[in-house]
């Protein structure tokens, strides 16, 4: 086949050359062959069979004719494409390689020795495996750089160059293929790069904090603690060098403080952890002071191009409508897997990703969806792809989306600017994110899962289902979207840690992955019967913390609370169920997570989205995760001072901080027992729901800041059995007409009342103040969720989904008003991997609500009415989101030593408001 591919480009040279035609060598077929021959042939630089110049002679000729035959300006991929080739023919048999070219790649060097025809044949190559992923091109621009180090005298001024290229392309194969040796080298040649540049060098700051990260990823492998005080001492060095306002020094504190946290972790050292918790705060201050430089976006002598969409205002009603397509090709080409027909084994593919025009070749199927918001300059955004079968860690890649057109990946450096900025040409973009991998030798299914990041934020995740050596086609589906344009992303920048769980399918295992402001991504394997069992044991400690095991069922908390040592002892409780939780997804990296969100902590509390697909059953209750340190019955708890601080114990309770005020005394290896250890309590969790069809995740219910609050409410005037029961009900109704809620009245006491309410977008708020049940329909294995209103009036999620038509909605129901919903009534929220259905799925996908806030666990009638009084003040009060609100009720139980804020979780957005915050007054 090589051969006949080879036949076919000389046709098109020779036609081109005798005829002037230039459609044989611009058509579509011209560069699929071409594009086949390379990925046929994979021709090592030192390689000079005749075969393999013939082929490189031939590729680069009709490259060359193409760069030609093409207008002024447009021709400069092929070009790229054209020197690489011919660079490789140069290094096997140079007289083979035309003038025309000779010369250009002795212009472009401007140095016609033989180091330098090196050099730039090295970045050529390094170029070319940076578009392609071609690991031969990478092989051989090593091989070339360590020739021109070798060649070079130590005292050449040149030299600190040519080691930076080496050092670079080490790293970046052993980034690539895991081995040590490349790493080792990388270290080597990092202290002579170092030591060849002067103290007062610009560039040796970032190359000694480079040598420090290298120093520290090689601890990780070797277990050598002499690299890590190394390693500190550089970045020491590196961050000491570093004026104040410079680009690089919150990043080069931030890696400084981690490992210091690496150090902490092997030796227990106190001191380390209080430097570490230094170098944050000062990577925090940093950061803020580089996001006030940003906002200026020219500076004198800057020669960056801004993104050629930021003079843009809002999108025109004509923008194209964006999809996300996904494609499965065979390696280095654009040639489509055939439909239909599954992988071949130990063979090359690469999965092809964009964002833009509906492309029949995808294997997604996508709705269609308005675009529109897009903040004017575009935003980075990360794919992710998560396969442990054939990719041996996550592999991440940056892709940028303009505010109008397609999104491309391009050299440029990705920022997180408003108005992001790119030195790129139109020549050097790329349509595709190219994920490569090889299939196995033995016949299998696999399943990839590809995450759309926004920042930390995941907002769209799909799953490849691809067959090897037998068996159907590939297929793709979309199994979690926060939106359905990318256009609305700019609300998801604050987010600090995203955690997304996927359950088992097929061959692929449960795994859990976590990706962050300032940690790649990671991925772990846990196990579905382990995770779900310690969720139960998790919610039902809650449980029978306030409520006995045997009815009658009365509360455990005198006045809705308890003592200071009842109160400990249920939180020590909670804190060995929770740290199992933590444990059954966290398997290892426990203190890089924490100690990652304790960071950005410094500077408020972190938020933290957690996404749950549409194939994850399992609801867990992520408040309740407890990441310190914690034993079962240890004799030697730690118990921090912030117990008593923020506990029963306190009259006045102080401003709760975003981060425990005594850290810095925590103890190295001993159980800890600190109420900020819990996520629901340390920061502000956000749940988002899975979309479905619905356009975007709202963040505010309604924009019209004149209309008063209104408030739909729905009730059961007998929770309980008690004679108390009605009395405590219309207690907490009255209490609610007296607040700012603006109660509709009548209150709905059936069924057929409250989904013929739920028809007009009037409302901001939906209250189900009711019982919650389970029941298992007849020959079903499986219970589902039940609501209970008035006198025995039941509905579960399917009845929801069916309202629509039975009562005569309007569709699309609930634009421009989309309420908040809350499901006051046990167990609400509590989905089990078996369940088949849920209110909270129903209510935000099929029906449009902005978010549901559910209950875990069985609730005592007066303490749920207290929680949601307390709840409701602080999300009423103006500015305060449902996050913000959320963790004030949790601390506001807590110092009355009611633990009880953890049954409740937020479906919606952290920052979810019911009114545009308002503006601030001038004088």
């Amino acid at each position: 086949m090589g051969n006949e591919l080879i036949r076919a480009l000389e046709e098109r040279v020779r036609a081109f050359t005798e005829n002037g035609d230039a459609a044989v060598v611009l058509d579509e077929t011209a560069l699929v062959q071409a594009q086949q021959l390379a990925a046929l042939l994979r021709i090592p630089v030192e390689d000079s069979r005749p075969g393999h110049t013939e082929a490189l002679t031939v590729l680069g000729w009709l490259y060359w004719y193409r760069h030609q035959a093409l207008p002024r300006g447009h021709g400069g991929s092929d070009l790229d494409t054209c020197l690489a080739l011919f660079s490789r023919l140069f290094a096997m048999t140079p007289e083979l390689v035309p003038d025309q070219v000779t010369k250009r790649l002795t212009q472009i060097n401007s140095l016609p020795d033989a180091t330098a025809q090196a050099r730039h044949q090295g970045i050529v190559l390094v170029n070319g495996y940076e578009r392609s992923g071609n690991l031969d091109q990478l092989d051989a621009a090593i091989d070339l750089f360590q020739q021109v180090v070798d060649t070079t005298p130590g005292d050449h001024p040149n030299r600190a160059m040519h080691l930076a290229n080496l050092g670079y392309t080490l790293q970046t194969r052993y980034e690539r293929t895991g081995r040590s040796h490349d790493l080792d080298q990388a270290v080597t040649v990092g202290n002579l790069l170092v030591d060849a540049l002067p103290t007062s060098h610009p560039a040796r700051v970032a190359y000694l904090s480079d040598l420090g990260d290298l120093l520290r990823t090689r601890v990780e492998i070797t277990e050598q603690p002499g690299d890590l005080d190394t390693a500190i001492d550089l970045l020491r060095d590196a961050t000491e060098s570093t004026p104040t306002g410079h680009p690089d020094r919150a990043a080069m504190l931030s890696n400084l403080g981690y490992t210091l946290l690496a150090r902490r972790e092997r030796t227990g050292q106190q001191i380390d952890l209080t430097e570490a918790t230094e170098r944050f705060r000062q990577a925090f201050d940093a950061t803020r002071t580089e996001r006030r430089d940003d906002s200026v976006s020219y500076r004198a002598g800057n020669t960056e191009q801004t993104e050629p969409d930021a003079q843009a205002d809002t999108p025109s009603l004509e923008t194209p409508r964006r999809f996300v397509n996904s494609r499965i090709c065979q390696a280095r080409t654009d040639i489509d897997v055939p439909r239909g027909l599954p992988l071949e084994q130990e063979t090359g593919y690469e999965i092809l990703i964009n964002i833009g025009q509906a492309d029949d070749r995808s294997l997604l199927s996508h709705a269609v969806f308005p675009d529109q918001h897009l903040p004017p300059g575009g935003l980075w955004l990360t794919v992710v792809a998560f396969a442990p079968e054939i990719l041996e860690k996550p592999e991440e890649r940056a892709l940028f989306l303009p505010s109008r057109g397609d999104s491309f990946v391009c050299p440029c450096t990705p920022d997180s600017s408003d108005a992001p900025r790119h030195t790129c040409t139109p020549g050097q973009r790329l349509p595709h994110v190219r994920i490569p991998f090889t299939t196995p030798e033995n016949r299998r299914a696999l399943t990839v899962r590809l995450a759309i990041y926004y920042r930390a934020a995941v907002v769209h995740v799909h799953e490849l289902a691809l067959q090897v050596g037998e068996g159907s086609g590939p297929t793709g589906t979309v199994v979690y979207t926060l939106t359905q344009s990318f256009s609305d992303l700019g609300a998801f920048a604050t987010r600090t840690l995203s955690v997304m769980t996927t359950a088992s399918s097929g061959s692929a295992d449960a795994q859990v992955y976590v990706n962050g402001v300032t940690i790649q991504p990671l991925a772990y394997t846990y196990n579905d019967a382990q995770a779900e069992n310690a969720c139960r044991q998790a919610r039902e400690t809650l449980f029978h913390i306030h409520l006995p095991a045997d009815p009658p069922w009365t509360s455990l908390y005198q006045d809705q609370g308890k003592n200071q040592g009842d109160y400990e002892t249920d939180l020590r409780s909670l804190a060995r169920v929770g740290r199992d939780i933590y444990a059954s997804f966290f398997r290892t990296d426990h203190q890089k997570i924490g100690g990652m969100l304790r960071h950005e902590a410094s500077a408020g509390p972190a938020i933290v989205q957690i996404a749950r697909p549409i194939t994850e059953r399992l609801a867990i209750p992520w408040q309740m995760i407890y990441d310190l340190p914690m034993q079962s019955d240890d004799p030697d708890l730690y118990r921090c001072p912030s117990l008593r601080e923020f506990g029963p114990a306190t009259e006045v309770v102080p401003d709760i901080p975003s981060m425990c005020p005594y850290l810095a005394e925590h103890p190295a290896r001993q159980s800890i027992l600190c109420p900020f250890g819990f996520w629901g309590l340390a920061h502000i969790l956000e749940i988002p729901p899975h979309l479905g069809e619905q356009p975007n995740l709202p963040h505010i219910v309604h924009n019209n800041t004149d209309t008063p609050l209104a408030t739909l409410v729905g009730w059961n005037t007998q929770l309980s059995p008690q004679p108390e029961s009605r009395q405590e009900s219309e207690r907490h109704l009255q209490a609610l007409r007296d607040s700012a809620l603006g109660v509709l009245r009548p209150e709905i006491q059936s069924r057929k009342q409250l989904a013929e309410a739920l028809s007009p977008s009037d409302m901001d708020l939906v209250y189900l103040y009711c019982h919650g049940d389970r029941r298992t329909p007849p020959g079903a294995s499986v219970s589902n969720p039940l609501l209970v209103l008035g006198a025995g009036e039941t509905f579960n999620p399917q009845d929801v989904s069916g309202w629509s038509e039975l009562y005569g909605w309007p569709d699309p129901h609930w634009r421009g008003r989309q309420p908040l919903i809350i499901l006051n009534a046990c167990q609400s929220g509590a989905i089990l991997e078996a369940t088949l259905a849920d209110f909270v799925g129903v209510f935000t996908q099929t029906v449009g609500a902005a978010g549901v806030i559910a209950a875990e666990v069985a609730l005592e009638q007066r303490l749920a009415g207290h929680a949601m009084e307390i709840f409701l003040t602080q999300l009423t009060a103006g500015g305060v989101s449902v996050g913000e609100a959320m963790r004030h009720m949790r601390w506001a139980l807590l110092k009355r030593g009611n633990l009880m804020g953890f049954a409740y979780s937020p479906y919606c957005a952290a920052d979810l408001l019911l009114r545009p915050p308002s503006p601030p007054r001038t004088t």
